[in-house]
């Protein structure tokens, strides 16, 4: 099994760092990532490596994760961590 480092900084940057180890660019934040690809209306739809966005009650994106399918997500949100997008 192979591991990852993250500092804090890439832990900030988390999307775009692991999108980087694949040979795909992203901008550096959440808010100009979400204006990239096409939309799904249902997350159910979503593919693994799918991004998905999370918004404030301002309607502001604030946060960034990778679908893993499973109705599973990976983010960053001080650590790694693995989560449910229900």
């Amino acid at each position: 099994m192979e591991y990852l480092i993250f500092s804090e900084e890439k832990l900030r940057n988390f999307t775009q760092s692991v999108f980087k180890i694949h040979g795909i660019n992203l901008p550096r934040n959440a808010s100009e990532q979400v204006n990239l690809g096409n939309t799904i209306e249902f997350v159910e739809e979503a593919d693994l490596g799918d991004l998905a966005f999370f918004d404030n009650h301002d309607g502001h994106i604030i946060h960034v994760g990778i679908c893993l399918g499973r109705g599973e997500i990976i983010h960053a949100s001080g650590e790694v961590r693995l989560d449910r997008l229900d």
